[in-house]
C-alpha cells in the first residue's frame, strides 16, 4: 500500500481560507487502488479515458488529485473514476466477467509459465485488452 492513502484527510483549506474541494471517498479510494496496483500515475491517467479526453488525465493531475492538490472542477474526473475504476465489474477476454481490481492484479503480474491460464492471461493482456494500463506487445 503506498503512503498515499494519509494524504486525504489533510485537505482542508486552501492559503487564504477558502475551502478545498474533495474528492467523492469513493472515487479517492479506487484512485488509490488503481495508483497501488498500476505504481504509476501516467499508467493511471490513462486508464481515466471519457469522450472528453481520449488519451485520459495527466500524471501529475492524478498526482495532484491523490495529495488534496487538484484545483479544477471535480465533476468530470469523478465521472471518469466512476466508469473506468470504479466500475465493479469488466470484461476479461480470458477469465470473463471479473471484478475490476482483479483485473489490475492480473495485469501487473509477471509472466509465469507455471499455468496455461498465467499464460494466456498474460497474452490476452498485452494482446490488445482494452482494460489493459501497459505497453502492448
Amino acid at each position: 500500500m503506498s503512503g498515499i492513502g494519509n494524504t486525504n484527510p489533510a485537505w482542508g483549506t486552501r492559503r487564504g481560507g477558502t475551502p478545498r474541494q474533495e474528492l467523492a471517498r469513493d472515487c479517492f479510494e479506487a484512485l488509490l487502488a488503481a495508483y497501488d496496483a498500476a505504481g504509476s500515475y501516467d499508467a493511471v491517467g490513462k486508464m481515466l479515458t471519457t469522450r472528453a479526453k481520449p488519451g485520459g488525465y495527466s500524471a501529475g493531475a492524478i498526482c495532484a488529485l491523490l495529495h488534496g492538490k487538484y484545483q479544477a472542477d471535480l465533476s468530470q474526473i469523478e465521472a471518469a473514476i466512476r466508469s473506468n475504476l470504479a466500475a465493479g465489474q469488466c470484461r476479461c477476454p480470458v477469465l470473463g466477467g471479473i471484478e475490476r481490481k482483479r483485473c489490475l492484479q492480473v495485469q501487473t503480474r509477471p509472466f509465469r509459465a507455471s499455468s496455461s491460464q498465467a499464460v494466456n492471461l498474460w497474452r490476452a493482456c498485452r494482446g490488445g485488452c482494452p482494460h489493459y494500463i501497459g505497453e502492448a506487445l
